[in-house]
């Protein structure tokens, strides 16, 4: 796995900055939208055919109908 040398650091515990990215469908979302909409929001930037991440697609899948069936 290839390291890619960053200039922007963000400590942990701060604040994330705004920022927007598409959905599934094409729609656009921002952070600070779907911080006020008071919903859990979870961002997973991943390749999808990375073999150390693959074996997640399962466990999202069903973190991600659990959490649409408590609403």
């Amino acid at each position: 796995m290839a390291e890619v040398p960053s200039t922007f650091r963000l400590e942990p515990g701060s604040a994330a900055p705004d920022f927007s990215l598409p959905d599934g469908n094409g729609v656009v979302h921002s952070l600070s939208t779907l911080a006020a909409s008071k919903q859990a929001t979870v961002i997973v930037f991943a390749c999808n055919h990375c073999p150390f991440v693959v074996h997640l697609a399962d466990s999202l899948g069903q973190l991600a109908r659990a959490q649409l069936a408590r609403g």
